[in-house]
Parts: C-alpha cells; structure tokens; sequence
C-alpha cells in the first residue's frame, strides 16, 4: 500500500493485510520481503537504510535496526532526505492539506504551508502535493509552485523527482518523470511511488 527507497537503495513496504497500527511492514532483503513487527500506512526510508513509519493513529516511530522508537508529535505523511532530514505532514489542518515541519535539533520545527504529501530531495528540500493536488518545492524559505497534478511523489537520492499524476490509466494514475524543467510520461500506472538508486540489496 506503500512503497520507500533509501538512499542506499534500501526498498520498505507496508503491505495489504492490516494490523495494528495499519499494514503490514516488510524490508527487501536478499530477494525477498522480509517481515517487520509493527504496522504503519506510510513509510519512508533513510541513507542508513532504516524506515520512519506512521501509523493509523499518527503517531511516528523509527526503525534502530532492531526496534521501533516512539518519535514525538502525529503524522500523515513522512519524507526522508538521503542526507537524512526528516520531514512530516503533520495532523493540523490548514490550507492546502496539514501542517509541514521538519526534524530539527530534537523535534519538529514548524514550516509555513499545506500539504498532504511530501518526499525530500538530497539536499534536504522537500518537495509536496497538497489537497488541490498543486506541486510545490521547497526552496529553503518558500514554496515555489511546479507545473502540473499530482497525487504522491518520490524524489531518488540523486535529486530525481517523479510522480503519480492525477489521470487515471490502467494500474492506477500515470506516472512522470521531471526532466529538463517538465513532466515526462513513464509507462505504467500506480498509485504510490519512490524513487531509489540502481543498487539495492
């Protein structure tokens, strides 16, 4: 139901089966998904290769590699740079969607804006959607507006930005690539999206 790439290549997963806390949990390993405890609805994964997770209730928790810490505040959303700055969509509403922060000095520093999704670049810039399905990139003290819809968005550790777009086509919505300051058309379709590297484990 959710996909995140590390900027190790590192692939996470929630699945379709729920649980406590939402769906299942598994990390691509030696060619084959390898279960995780725990339960979460959207994940993202950081250069170390651990996944930031939020469940159905909002709360954030991060994988130490052997257990789930408890971080502080709700979510709906979480995005990890592969320079490793953590950014959430908060539970607030506002316009455009809930509140943006980002981790910093040991909690979560609000940021002006609305949004329902986000994903961060590596330089540790995030890129959202928000409820009208308008595009915006951080630039390091405002959002700048991107042409476009979208509906989720994945950015690859080398600054490769893509997304699921809002037209519907067979396997879901299709999907774009940003490439020479416009969207490029990628076969396929889905509904959920990141983007990597070329070495995964």
């Amino acid at each position: 139901s959710d996909i995140g790439i590390g900027g190790s290549g590192v692939v996470w997963i929630t699945g379709v089966d729920e649980v406590d806390g939402g769906h299942d949990i598994y990390r691509w390993k030696n060619g084959r998904w390898k279960r995780i405890p725990g339960g979460a609805v959207r994940l993202d994964v950081g250069p170390d290769g651990n996944a930031g997770v939020v469940n159905s209730s909002g709360q954030i928790f991060q994988w130490t590699g052997s257990k789930w810490v408890k971080l502080p505040g709700l979510a709906r959303d979480i995005g990890i740079g592969s320079n490793g700055s953590v950014w959430i969509i908060g539970a607030d509403e506002v316009k455009g969607g809930h509140e943006i922060y980002r981790w910093k000095g040991g909690n979560w520093d609000r940021v002006p804006g609305g949004a329902v999704r986000i994903d961060v670049g590596p330089n540790g810039r995030p890129w959202v959607v928000n409820d009208s399905k308008q595009i915006f990139q951080w630039t390091g003290n405002e959002w700048m507006i991107m042409p476009g819809r979208a509906r989720d968005i994945g950015i690859g550790s080398d600054g490769s930005v893509w997304i699921i777009s809002n037209n519907e086509t067979k396997g879901g919505y299709s999907i774009y690539h940003w490439e020479k300051g416009m969207w490029k058309r990628v076969s396929g379709g889905a509904v959920a999206i990141s983007a990597g590297t070329e070495k995964a484990d």
